[in-house]
């Protein structure tokens, strides 16, 4: 299939309606001009022309053009415009009487140049003149490359601009602007006119490339074609369809069944037309502007002049000077922190296409004598590859790549790793790989490798990677084989290592009592051998073992090794440090800031194992303050990461998406959701008791079936009991069930289980747990503090006041008229929630208390006021009455007769305990107040 050039304009929307709009929406009789900036190869052309498909039908186009070799014909660009205007337009020249000067610039075509010297402003009027004519349109005047025009021809253009609205014309330059191009002061001169449309053109973002490519290619290009283009176009569409010819032509991309295909060799393909324009300039160079810009190039697209004088041993001035000639020419760019750049990356490659083979090694060999490899290994390690030295290039980018690992950056870690290992498969680069891929939780990627690595796979070092990358993986059968050969280590030789695996094993089995004593075991080791990372490891690994108990010792072993991480420069461990303090949140305040913190971070390094939890926990804390829609988005962030990663939070992933769908009453997707989990992960403890205890335990409370909430969460609980590791944030709520629902007898025994087992230190648990203890002694004094604990959740504090209702309206104790009101304010907003509204209004009716009814007004009842039932009209009487006005006066607004008026402002009295009108409206701005945060309500019952 053969490739093409776009037809449509990709990434320019705005700018072809800007320029369209110039050309189709003028008043009648006036002109305008523009000016129309980039860079080389951005397409500046291409939209001219795209516009003036659009311009009124009838108008004429003439195209005049500056070039870089104008100097031998003075006005070219005008010559051009003239002729084209005679010809489409057809005036008689010998007839223009005193206008005798476009005659001299058509003369000047057809001679070595004028006959006489002919003023700049004299030619313009003339080109102006001629371009008019007789025609009733008025043409449209393009001048490309406007950069290139002599002195004369400037000043012509700029007369041309400047007059261009009087004339009627339309006046379109080109310019291009850029490092070593001389049109910015051009461009620069015709933005300072009145009225002139200045269009700068900016290259092209990655997306826009991408879809430039399937505009050329027809379908959706390869992921590493496009990634190759993007990263060698510069977002420049020119060189973008440059490359895809030249891949076409050399066949590195092809068609094969139906698809298009790349090999391996995607770094020869060169558009020849580029390095021709690059060779053009190279060959302008002095000898040692040469040999700078050649050890340039082996540094690679961005460099240092310190190392470009190290490799190409000149002193320091001669290549201060010799960069200057390279930026004069186009080649290079500096910023204002002395550092430079290949002003495009396909001109490095130029550079490097153009030594011979010999050389290149030889200044390579040159350059890494010269630089210091432990300032610098990435450098070495590329110059070390270039010069032949496949081991040393080996070594020094594994160095490189350990100290990408320390600061973060994950990806750049892996591919500079990945480089390391196809030089040399060493231990070294498969101890750092695999420690990548766990870091990034790939750990299906890191027992590949092992596998790959056979025999050597038994080596410590690389046991404990695969060790630590199978509990990543949820493996514990095989992270107990590698942990059973690092025990193999005699003791006294053992780093932390051996210690921080059993920990996590430990953890995995429930078992945290072991869990803490190998992490301080680990601790103490890695503080002896100095290795902070070690440190922070088991200081995680103890916070986690504390935290089903001990809410404050976890965070405070968190917090160490969040200190810990930032004095090293550890980012890896800081953002998981960042993560578990998140967690934290999530069990009690339940912020958001450490958690979002985290996620730009592990978003930036890669971290995505990582990222994959925090959107977890974001998901929790978005359903504990009953925001659902965000809850979803952020359980469908993890799955996401999860499916395309294969992390084992694939399963619980979809756990909490399909909790909040049950929340919000989506239940055959909240179903479809925990079918899926249980397919994913069918052996997850995790997975299975959210499943039931979680998804379809609320769903089925959400329905206002309790009892069929309860048997779930039995069900949840018998998954629970077969490991103290199982994270089961309802336990406190099949306690309070058990005890409301069960009877008596069933509720002593759930709440002793509670308090007996994990979890406790969940602010929902123990809220949930205290409120079963209060129920089984009919307590109603220790309802309202056993609900109030941070953290417990809106929904659930208002199911359980709804439980708590139910039980005491039946066993009269209590205050279930209160507690039922409460619960009906919280339902009766919340979307979906309307049969456990019937349910509260059910208590009451029970109670003996008149159930209040939606009035007909159009106002949104407060939930502060709607549980003392007050009614949408006399909300709308109430925000009137708050705005002064007068029984009479609120009546005409609503349509009510004053008396009407009167017997609401009554009963809003009666209901809210407030004897005048001035407390019924402060009563209100409790209620409802401006910054929309309620204050607690007086309780009249």
């Amino acid at each position: 299939m053969p490739v093409s050039v776009s037809g449509r304009l990709v990434g320019r929307e705005a700018e072809l309606a800007v320029l369209r709009g110039v050309l189709t929406h003028r008043p009648p009789g006036t002109g305008a001009a523009v000016v129309l900036r980039g860079e080389a190869g951005v397409g500046k052309s291409r939209l001219v022309r795209q516009a003036l498909e659009g311009a009124p039908l009838g108008s004429k186009v003439l195209v005049g053009r500056a070039t870089e070799e104008a100097g031998s014909v003075p006005y070219r660009a005008l010559h051009e415009l003239a002729v084209a205007a005679v010809v489409s337009v057809g005036v008689d020249t010998a007839a223009l009487g005193p206008l005798a000067s476009p005659a001299r610039l058509l003369a000047g075509l057809q001679a070595d140049g004028p006959a006489e010297s002919l003023s700049p402003i004299v030619a313009a009027e003339a080109v102006l003149a001629l371009a008019r004519g007789a025609d009733a349109t008025p043409p449209v005047l393009v001048v490309e490359d406007g950069q290139w025009a002599d002195p004369d021809t400037a000043a012509a253009i700029e007369h041309m601009v400047a007059r261009a609205g009087a004339t009627g014309v339309v006046v379109i330059v080109t310019i291009r602007t850029g490092p070593g191009e001389p049109g910015a002061s051009v461009a620069e001169r015709l933005r300072l006119h009145p009225g002139v449309v200045d269009l700068g053109l900016v290259p092209l973002g990655r997306e826009e490339i991408v879809e430039l490519l399937g505009e050329c290619l027809g379908q959706p290009p390869p992921s590493a074609f496009a990634w190759f283009v993007a990263d060698r176009a510069d977002g420049l569409p020119l060189l973008v369809e440059a490359l895809v010819e030249g891949a076409v032509a050399a066949s590195v991309l092809r068609r094969t069944g139906g698809r298009w295909q790349v090999d391996d060799s995607l770094s020869d393909v060169m558009p020849m037309t580029f390095a021709s324009s690059v060779q053009r300039r190279l060959d302008r160079l002095g000898p040692d502007a040469r040999l700078t810009v050649e050890a340039a190039a082996l540094v690679g697209r961005y460099f240092g002049w310190g190392d470009v004088t190290a490799i190409s041993g000149l002193d320091a001035g001669t290549t201060r000077a010799a960069l200057r000639e390279l930026a004069d020419a186009g080649l290079i760019v500096a910023d204002k922190n002395a550092a430079f750049a290949f002003r495009h990356a396909l001109g490095r490659d130029a550079v490097l296409r153009q030594l011979l083979p010999s050389d290149r090694q030889d200044l390579a060999r040159r350059g890494v004598a010269a630089i210091d490899a432990t300032t610098n290994p990435a450098l070495a390690g590329s110059l070390a590859e270039l010069a032949g030295d496949r081991l040393a290039a080996s070594m020094h980018l594994v160095s490189a790549a350990r100290r990408a690992l320390t600061v973060g950056a994950l990806t750049a870690a892996e591919e500079t790793l990945w480089r390391a290992w196809d030089l040399h498969a060493s231990d070294e680069a498969a101890d750092s790989l695999l420690e990548t891929f766990t870091l990034q939780g790939r750990a299906d990627e890191a027992i590949r490798l092992g596998r790959a690595l056979g025999p050597r796979a038994r080596h410590p070092a690389v046991a404990l990677r695969l060790a630590k990358a199978a509990l990543t993986a949820g493996d514990s059968v095989s992270a107990a084989a590698h942990l059973e050969t690092l025990r193999t280590v005699p003791e006294g030789d053992r780093s932390a290592g051996v210690h921080l695996v059993a920990a996590e094993l430990a953890l995995q089995g429930g078992d945290f009592s072991d869990a803490t004593a190998h992490a301080e075991r680990a601790h103490e080791a890695a503080v002896r051998d100095g290795d902070a990372a070690s440190v922070c490891e088991a200081l995680e690994l103890a916070g986690r073992a504390a935290r089903p108990f001990d809410l404050a010792a976890a965070e405070s072993a968190f917090e160490r090794a969040y200190g810990t991480a930032v004095e090293h420069g550890l980012e890896p461990w800081r953002l998981r440090a960042l993560q578990e303090l998140g967690t934290i949140d999530l069990f009690s305040t339940q912020r958001v800031d450490r958690l979002a913190e985290a996620r730009l971070a592990a978003t930036a390094t890669g971290a995505m194992r990582t990222l994959a939890l925090v959107d977890l926990h974001l998901a929790g804390v978005r359903m504990g303050r009953w925001e659902l829609g965000e809850a979803l988005e952020a359980a469908e962030e993890s799955i996401t990461t999860s499916k395309r990663f294969h992390l084992p939070t694939h399963g619980m992933a979809l756990v909490m998406g399909g909790t909040a769908l049950a929340l919000a009453g989506r239940h055959r997707e909240a179903e479809e959701a925990a079918r899926h989990a249980v397919a994913v992960a069918p052996d997850d403890l995790d997975v299975l008791a959210g499943v039931e205890g979680r998804m379809r335990a609320l769903a089925a409370v959400v329905r206002g079936d309790l009892d069929g909430g309860l048997r779930h969460l039995d069900a949840a609980m018998a998954v629970a009991r077969r490991s103290a590791a199982v994270a089961l944030p309802v336990r406190g709520l099949w306690a309070l069930l058990t005890t409301a629902r069960a009877g008596d007898g069933a509720g002593h025994v759930a709440i002793a289980e509670v308090l007996s087992g994990p979890g406790l230190s969940s602010p929902l648990n123990r809220a949930m747990l205290e409120t079963a203890q209060a129920v089984r002694d009919r307590a109603a004094a220790a309802v309202e503090p056993a609900l109030a604990k941070p953290g417990a959740g809106l929904w659930f504090v208002a199911v359980a006041r709804l439980v708590v209702a139910d039980h005491a309206a039946r066993s009269g104790w209590g205050e279930p008229a209160r507690w039922a009101q409460e619960a009906l304010a919280f339902f009766g907003d919340a979307s979906g929630q309307e049969r456990l509204a019937s349910s509260a209004r059910g208590v009451l009716r029970r109670a003996g208390v008149a159930v209040p009814r939606r009035g007909r007004g159009e106002a949104v009842v407060p939930r502060g006021l709607r549980a003392h039932g007050v009614t949408s009209r006399e909300m709308d009487v109430l925000l009137l009455l708050a705005e002064g006005l007068t029984n009479a006066e609120i009546g005409e607004r609503l349509h009510l007769s004053a008396r009407t008026v009167e017997k609401h402002v009554s009963s809003l009295l009666a209901k809210t305990d407030t004897r005048r009108r001035a407390e019924l409206v402060a009563y209100l701005g409790r209620a409802a107040p401006a910054n929309g945060v309620e204050q607690p309500m007086p309780s009249r019952l």
